[in-house]
Protein backbone atom coordinates (compact mmCIF):
# COMPACT_ATOMS: atom_id res chain seq x y z
CA UNK A 1 0.00 0.00 0.00
CA UNK A 2 1.55 3.46 -0.92
CA UNK A 3 2.27 5.45 2.08
CA UNK A 4 0.51 8.00 1.57
CA UNK A 5 -2.67 6.00 1.91
CA UNK A 6 -1.77 4.26 5.06
CA UNK A 7 -3.24 6.42 7.98
CA UNK A 8 -6.17 7.23 5.67
CA UNK A 9 -7.18 3.40 5.50
CA UNK A 10 -6.34 2.93 8.86
CA UNK A 11 -8.94 5.79 9.84
CA UNK A 12 -11.25 4.18 8.10
CA UNK A 13 -10.94 0.61 9.76
CA UNK A 14 -11.29 1.93 13.05
CA UNK A 15 -12.39 -0.72 15.37
CA UNK A 16 -15.15 1.96 16.86
CA UNK A 17 -17.43 3.33 14.10
CA UNK A 18 -18.00 6.20 15.90
CA UNK A 19 -14.47 7.28 15.60
CA UNK A 20 -14.55 6.20 11.27
CA UNK A 21 -14.42 8.89 8.97
CA UNK A 22 -17.75 9.71 6.84
CA UNK A 23 -17.61 9.59 2.88
CA UNK A 24 -17.23 13.34 2.46
CA UNK A 25 -14.24 13.16 5.23
CA UNK A 26 -12.20 10.34 3.34
CA UNK A 27 -13.06 12.24 -0.46
CA UNK A 28 -11.36 15.66 1.36
CA UNK A 29 -8.47 13.66 2.62
CA UNK A 30 -8.22 11.77 -0.33
CA UNK A 31 -8.37 14.84 -2.93
CA UNK A 32 -5.24 16.47 -0.99
CA UNK A 33 -3.28 13.16 -1.87
CA UNK A 34 -0.21 13.82 -4.90
CA UNK A 35 -1.56 11.03 -7.24
CA UNK A 36 2.49 10.87 -8.17
CA UNK A 37 3.06 9.36 -4.19
CA UNK A 38 0.72 6.31 -5.07
CA UNK A 39 2.69 4.50 -7.64
CA UNK A 40 6.47 3.46 -7.34
CA UNK A 41 9.00 5.47 -9.30
CA UNK A 42 9.96 2.75 -11.69
CA UNK A 43 7.07 -0.65 -12.10
CA UNK A 44 8.49 -3.96 -10.55
CA UNK A 45 9.26 -6.52 -13.75
CA UNK A 46 8.38 -10.15 -14.24
CA UNK A 47 10.48 -12.11 -13.31
CA UNK A 48 12.25 -9.71 -11.05
CA UNK A 49 14.94 -7.99 -11.99
CA UNK A 50 18.44 -10.65 -12.07
CA UNK A 51 16.04 -13.63 -12.42
CA UNK A 52 16.35 -15.67 -15.50
CA UNK A 53 13.00 -16.36 -17.60
CA UNK A 54 12.50 -19.78 -16.74
CA UNK A 55 12.81 -18.97 -12.85
CA UNK A 56 10.87 -20.67 -10.75
CA UNK A 57 9.96 -19.80 -6.86
CA UNK A 58 12.84 -21.99 -5.81
CA UNK A 59 14.99 -19.05 -7.64
CA UNK A 60 14.06 -16.65 -5.58
CA UNK A 61 16.16 -17.21 -2.63
CA UNK A 62 13.34 -17.83 -0.10
CA UNK A 63 13.39 -21.98 0.30
CA UNK A 64 10.45 -22.09 2.73
CA UNK A 65 8.10 -20.16 -0.10
CA UNK A 66 9.55 -22.92 -2.93
CA UNK A 67 7.70 -26.03 -0.93
CA UNK A 68 4.48 -24.23 -0.03
CA UNK A 69 5.23 -23.40 4.10
CA UNK A 70 6.03 -20.93 6.42
CA UNK A 71 9.65 -20.52 7.59
CA UNK A 72 10.13 -23.57 10.22
CA UNK A 73 8.13 -25.78 7.65
CA UNK A 74 5.72 -26.89 9.84
CA UNK A 75 2.17 -27.89 8.10
CA UNK A 76 -0.90 -25.77 8.89
CA UNK A 77 -4.16 -26.44 9.91
CA UNK A 78 -5.86 -26.88 6.41
CA UNK A 79 -2.60 -28.17 4.61
CA UNK A 80 -3.31 -30.27 1.66
CA UNK A 81 -0.08 -30.33 0.64
CA UNK A 82 1.75 -33.89 0.99
CA UNK A 83 4.89 -34.48 3.01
Amino acid sequence: MPTAMTPLVLHALARDPARRPSALELAERVSHINPATLLPAQAPTIPPAGVGVGATMGDLGCPAAARGRPRGGRRQPGDRRPG
